[in-house]
Order: structure tokens, then sequence, then C-alpha cells
């Protein structure tokens, strides 16, 4: 403190230019700069939770596109014969038709899993194309989101 600033007994100083405290706009500086702080770690942990949401459902879609594939690849003379295709329109297929109980439950993990999500199996004599599709917000809207992968049949 400066020399000329001495203190009266009631801890207010003697002279008018001398400051013994904090000032108020001090203080609404320091809560301002705390408040945008604070708004800044909330709006941090807004878009962690959105790519948390967003890789939880990209694990699934692999994880499922995967299962797919390989029991297309085990069961390659069934699939080659056109056995396991259906389309995005078929919410489930006639449980009449070959391999209707593992289609339907694909089906029924995909639009679990991934929400509004829907699956298509096209395959041929040489390979297949699974392609999943799926709504994801996308920032202030949603996109419609795929997952396409071709598979051979047979030797490879």
């Amino acid at each position: 403190m400066n020399k000329y600033c001495s203190l009266q007994q009631h801890r207010r100083p003697i002279r008018p230019g001398c400051q013994a405290g904090v000032g108020l706009i001090e203080v609404m500086i320091a809560l301002f700069v705390l408040a945008f702080g604070a708004l800044a770690i909330a709006n941090l942990q807004t878009s962690a939770l959105v790519a948390t949401h967003h890789s939880s459902s990209h694990f699934a879609l692999n994880s499922i596109g995967s299962e797919i594939l390989e029991h297309l690849k085990a069961d390659a003379a069934e699939a080659a014969a056109g056995s396991y295709n259906t389309d995005y329109a078929q919410l489930a297929v006639d449980a009449s038709a070959p391999r209707a109980a593992e289609i339907n439950r694909w089906k029924s993990r995909v639009a679990s899993a991934l929400g509004a999500g829907a699956t298509r199996i096209n395959c041929s004599a040489t390979n297949c194309a699974v392609s999943l599709r799926w709504d994801e917000q996308i920032g202030s809207g949603s996109g419609q989101q795929f997952y396409n992968v071709n598979v051979p049949l047979g030797g490879t």
C-alpha cells in the first residue's frame, strides 16, 4: 500500500484517491469471465455427448454389418441362390421365405440399434451387397446415412 494511503482505525482510507479493496467493476468482470468459461464447458459437454452417441450407433452398425457379412460368406450357396435377398421397404420378410428367421433378426437389430434403420441384401452368384440405412441427427437437422459393403462369395 502506498505510504500516503494509511488506514484509519475503521479501515477507511484517509485520502480520497486511495483504494482499500476490490471494486464492483472488478468483481463483475471476474464473474463475467467465470460465466463465459462455464458456458464453454457446457457446450463442450454437449458436443461430447453427441459424439459419443454417434460413435455408439456406428459401433452397433459395424457389428451388425459384420455379422451379416460373415453369415453370408459362411452360407455362400444359399446366398448365391438369393435366399437372403431383401429390400429396405421390407420391415420383415415372409416367414415361409428361405432364411426368413435370420433376415428378420438382422432387420429388427438394425431397426432397434439405429432408430429408423433398414437393411438391404442383394446377392448374385459371385458376390453380395449389404446396405444399412438410418437417419442420424446432424447439426440442427437430420440426414440419411448409409453403410454399403460388397463381399465376394466363395473362395476369397
